[in-house]
């Protein structure tokens, strides 16, 4: 994988811990993750239950200080973003019905 180690950790902490936290507060309480190696391409999935998401706030959760959680957040989804392009490479959000997933191809 191209992202050094200290790279790696911020991708997987940022995305397991906003799953976390994020399916602790829905009713359904998921987190699915999983990792493969396909056609040349890394790819790094994570699921999770959420409660106060809408699809018109997916486009804008990467952006720097936006945060469903309260003020002084938003950094995490930004981080990650920053670090999968630096790579070339790409993170796709998306919403169905209460789940939030995060796609990550380096």
């Amino acid at each position: 994988m191209p992202l050094d180690d200290s790279e790696l950790t911020v991708v997987l902490s940022n995305l397991l811990n906003n799953a976390i936290e994020a399916a602790s507060k829905s009713e359904k309480k998921v987190i699915e993750i999983s990792t493969e190696y396909y056609e040349g391409k890394y790819i790094i999935e994570v699921s999770n239950s959420v409660d106060n998401l809408t699809k018109s706030m997916v486009a804008d959760i990467s952006k720097i200080r936006f945060s469903t959680k309260g003020t002084g957040r938003g950094y995490g989804l930004y981080n990650v973003k920053n670090i999968v392009e630096k790579y070339k490479g790409k993170v796709n959000m998306s919403l169905e019905e209460d789940i939030f997933n995060v796609l990550i191809e380096i």
